[in-house]
């Protein structure tokens, strides 16, 4: 099975989330998938330049690919869709904790699985219109 991560933020980063997204990334390779974890493109930093390897202590190399974001309002569409266009066909599932990303994932016919950290009742106006859009999709 062929698997995008997409996660619209740095990785390796301070933030405890990149630990998770780069752990999960790991134990998706280990249970047989290939796996790309998709990040934004970043000016070069300190954490961001470093091998995500070495930073979390992951026992094997993971394929990264970095993406443009931008601070323009459809960011996260954008760079979702950057992504997609560069993983084509091949990609058998998207899986993020972006509902945006996984919104436009699933309206371009990817099966997709969105990860949420918080009830759908806590959600924005924005975020609760995009899940939605999501429910509705064909995957």
């Amino acid at each position: 099975m062929n698997l995008l991560y997409l996660h619209p933020a740095p990785v390796p980063s301070s933030a405890a989330n990149a630990v998770q997204v780069a752990k999960m990334c790991s134990a998706f390779g280990h249970a047989g998938a290939k796996v790309t974890l998709g990040v934004p493109l970043l000016q070069a930093r300190d954490l961001a330049a470093q091998n995500v390897e070495e930073v979390y202590g992951l026992p094997a190399p993971l394929d990264i690919e970095r993406f443009p974001l931008t601070r323009l309002p459809a960011a996260e569409f954008l760079f979702a869709m950057a992504a997609l266009r560069s993983t084509g066909a091949d990609t058998d599932l998207v899986y993020t904790r972006s509902i945006t990303a996984s919104a436009l994932a699933a309206r371009l016919g990817y099966a997709t699985a969105l990860e949420l950290h918080a009830p759908a009742c806590a959600l924005r106006f924005l975020q609760i219109r995009r899940l939605r859009w999501l429910l509705h999709s064909p995957k």
